[in-house]
């Protein structure tokens, strides 16, 4: 073998991408986990000096594969390194926005459990003093007294008078026909009535005046009397 060490690492490049490529979700996380550990492992076992080297090493070779790379691997490297940065901003935030969840729903907890137990304590007082007080009460506890005479007596007279006839009474008034209690009624003269002769009466009245006047003035007032001669003079 002719080549440099130069041109080796450089095809051993090209071999490692076109090997990544070509392999599978499942595939590439296993490697990515292998190196991982691989990497952990040598950083444990080398001193600070040989990191140093390492990293000059790495990126020297880093620099001239970018140098001898073409405008479409560059490409394809900056695309790879963009997806890179946005997934780990993304996992990031997620994990921010977990940790951040996480906390408000303890919280969340606590001040469940600080409020379940101010209840509970304040329940328990509270049958406490029941209990007590039912105690206290069943001492001093007493049969029911009876209604005294005087009460029950002035009540029904009272619902005597409610439902008596006088106060139950009702009378029709006859100019306007509206039944109202007696008690609320006011009686008016018909002298002091104006211009009652305007007040118009209708055919059936007319016709129940003229046929059954003896039997309507068995149920008629002084008042109700004068209006019914005033309608029967008029007709």
């Amino acid at each position: 073998m002719n080549e440099t060490e130069e041109h080796r690492q450089l095809h051993l490049e090209k071999q490692k991408t076109r090997n990544q490529s070509n392999e599978t979700i499942e595939q590439r996380q296993i490697r990515l986990e292998k190196q991982k550990t691989r990497n952990q492992s040598n950083r444990s076992n080398k001193t600070e000096q040989q990191h140093q080297i390492q990293l000059e090493k790495q990126k020297t070779r880093t620099q001239s594969n970018r140098s001898n790379e073409t405008e479409q691997q560059r490409q394809i490297r900056l695309e790879k390194q963009r997806k890179r940065s946005e997934a780990s901003r993304v996992k990031k935030k997620f994990e921010k926005h977990t940790f951040d969840n996480i906390d408000i729903h303890r919280q969340n907890i606590e001040i469940q459990f600080s409020e379940a137990e101010e209840e509970a304590s304040l329940d328990n007082s509270s049958t406490n003093e029941n209990i007590i007080k039912k105690k206290n009460d069943s001492n001093y506890s007493c049969s029911p007294e009876p209604i005294p005479r005087e009460l029950k007596e002035a009540r029904l007279q009272k619902f005597l008078q409610q439902m008596s006839m006088s106060v139950l009474a009702d009378a029709t008034c006859a100019i306007c026909n509206v039944r109202t209690p007696i008690q609320q009624s006011k009686k008016v003269p018909l002298s002091k009535i104006p211009n009652i002769h305007l007040l118009k009466v209708s055919d059936e009245l007319k016709n129940l005046i003229t046929n059954r006047p003896s039997s309507l003035s068995q149920h008629l007032d002084g008042n109700s009397t004068a209006i019914l001669q005033n309608i029967q003079s008029n007709i």
